[in-house]
């Protein structure tokens, strides 16, 4: 018997998101109570806001599984802190990776059987790989790394495309070759290895120096004609 594509790409994302929301809670400093939500809702954030998209009752409400992966997964993350564990940044940063890689394929599988059309795919796609990333950095007051430089909407996209490319010839195949490309750009932004540019923003300041300094040549330049 073999298990649903989407079926085994959900279950990795909501394992790998759930113990990345713990682990950004307890740099929050956030309790036990707090450690648990972050790590649900980091979970199922993103595969709920798709659903809704979709006009569908989340997953998270009908199936059984998906609640006690996400609990699950944050209660054993939890349970390593007596130990004085610390999960390691390296640690966090690859379940991101594989989390975001696993959401972009379920995204686009779903949006695909969906009878979406290609752009709506794949933009569900990202959607639901980076739905619970940015709930869980604004609940922890920070800005959503998404936002921030980092390639996980990038990775989505290009790794969902390779996805929805690739359905034609096998959804096995689609599937781990989408989550793998999504999951190594992620990574490499994560390390740092490539960056979206920024676009700097001059002060205020500087801006109007800049502007009086001119004014003052305009008039000297008037006064002498």
């Amino acid at each position: 018997m073999t298990m649903d594509p989407v079926i085994i790409a959900e279950y990795v994302g909501i394992v790998s998101f759930s113990f990345s929301g713990v682990a950004v809670g307890v740099r929050a400093k956030m309790d036990v109570f707090g450690l648990l939500f972050l790590g649900f809702v980091t979970a199922l954030g993103g595969g709920v806001t798709r659903d809704i998209i979709l006009n569908k009752t989340p997953m998270v409400f009908v199936e059984t599984e998906y609640i006690v992966l996400a609990l699950g997964a944050a209660i054993a993350a939890i349970a390593l802190r007596p130990f004085d564990w610390n999960m390691p940044d390296i640690f966090l940063k690859m379940l991101d990776s594989v989390g975001t890689g696993a959401f972009a394929v379920t995204g686009v599988l779903i949006g695909s059987s969906s009878g979406l059309n290609w752009m709506g795919i794949l933009l569900l796609g990202m959607i639901t790989a980076t739905g619970g990333g940015i709930v869980r950095d604004i609940l922890a007051s920070r800005i959503p790394r998404v936002l921030n430089t980092e390639l996980n909407a990038t990775g989505a996209l290009v790794g969902g495309s390779a996805t929805y490319l690739l359905l034609e010839v096998n959804e096995g195949t689609a599937t781990i070759v989408g989550g793998f490309i999504t999951a190594l750009i992620v990574a490499i932004g994560h390390m740092g290895w490539f960056r979206v540019p920024r676009v700097e923003q001059v002060s205020s300041d500087s801006y109007y120096r800049e502007a009086f300094s001119n004014m003052d040549t305009d008039e000297e330049s008037l006064q002498k004609d």
